[in-house]
C-alpha cells in the first residue's frame, strides 16, 4: 500500500506543485534593477556597476543618496545651456582647483567622457574649489577650466561645504580632488578617491589608466550601454 502511495498520480501532482511554488519563492526573492546593492538591468540582463576596493579608501558614499549640492553657484558650459544636471539624470561630478598637477593630468580625461557619453545622457561636472578656500572671480574659473581643456558645466564650491558633506574626510586622509558617479535616482555607485586618473597605454601608469576604464564601465553600466566590441588586431 506504502508504494501505491508514492507512485499514485495525485501525490505526484502535489510534489510539481510544491517545487514550483519553492522556485517562484526564490526567485521573488533575487535582486531587481531598482535594488540597492549595485545591480542594473541593461538589454543583456543585470550586470553589476563596478566600483573600485574599500582599501583605496573613500568609498563610504557609495550606495548613499548624495546630500544636496548646496554650492555657491552653477555655470553653464556656454551661455543659453544648462548650468546643472537635469532631475533624473546620471551625473558625474569631480572635485578640482587651479595649480594642481592632479587636475591638468585629469580634467582632459573628464572632457573625453563628457563628450562620449553626452549624447547618451551623461552630464558631467567640474565642482571647482579653491586653495585656499576663496572667492573667485567666474571668468577666472571658467578660463582655468578651458586651459585644462574641460568645456562642460561648471560648479563652485568656495569652502569646500559641498565636497566635506560628502566625504568628510577629503583634504585630511584623503585628496580633495575627489570623483562621485550618481544614478538617475541621485544615489552614488562609484568613487574616485582621487587624486589622479586617465587613459594611458604607458605602463608606468597602468593605476591611471585602470581607474579611468573602472569608471567608464561604470558610467556605461548606468546608462545602459552594451560593452564596447574588441577591435580585432590585424594578423601579424
Amino acid at each position: 500500500m506504502f508504494a501505491q502511495l508514492i507512485v499514485s498520480p495525485h501525490v505526484r501532482l502535489a510534489v510539481w506543485i510544491a517545487a514550483g511554488s519553492i522556485f517562484l519563492l526564490v526567485a521573488g526573492t533575487a535582486p531587481r534593477g531598482d535594488d540597492p546593492r549595485g545591480v542594473e538591468r541593461g538589454p543583456a540582463g543585470p550586470t553589476t556597476v563596478p566600483t573600485l576596493p574599500a582599501d583605496r579608501g573613500g568609498q563610504d558614499p557609495v550606495g548613499r543618496p548624495l546630500p544636496p549640492l548646496d554650492v555657491d553657484r552653477w555655470l553653464p558650459a556656454e551661455p543659453g545651456a544648462p548650468d546643472r544636471p537635469a532631475a533624473g539624470q546620471v551625473t558625474l561630478y569631480r572635485w578640482w582647483t587651479d595649480h594642481c598637477p592632479f587636475c591638468a593630468k585629469s580634467l582632459p580625461a573628464f572632457e573625453r567622457l563628457r563628450e562620449r557619453y553626452a549624447p547618451h545622457g551623461l552630464a558631467v561636472v567640474g565642482v571647482f574649489h579653491p586653495k585656499p578656500p576663496r572667492p573667485t572671480p567666474d571668468h577666472v574659473i571658467r578660463g582655468r577650466a578651458a586651459e585644462l581643456g574641460f568645456r562642460g558645466m561648471l560648479a563652485v564650491d568656495e569652502d569646500w561645504s559641498v565636497l566635506r558633506a560628502i566625504a568628510p574626510t577629503a583634504g585630511r586622509r584623503l585628496p580633495t580632488s575627489m570623483s562621485f558617479l550618481v544614478d538617475a535616482t541621485g544615489v552614488v555607485r562609484f568613487v574616485h578617491p582621487g587624486p589622479v586618473l586617465f587613459p594611458s597605454s604607458d605602463p608606468d601608469h597602468g593605476k591611471e589608466n585602470g581607474d579611468f576604464l573602472l569608471l567608464e564601465r561604470a558610467i556605461r553600466v548606468l546608462l545602459e550601454l552594451p560593452e564596447p566590441t574588441p577591435v580585432p588586431r590585424s594578423p601579424e
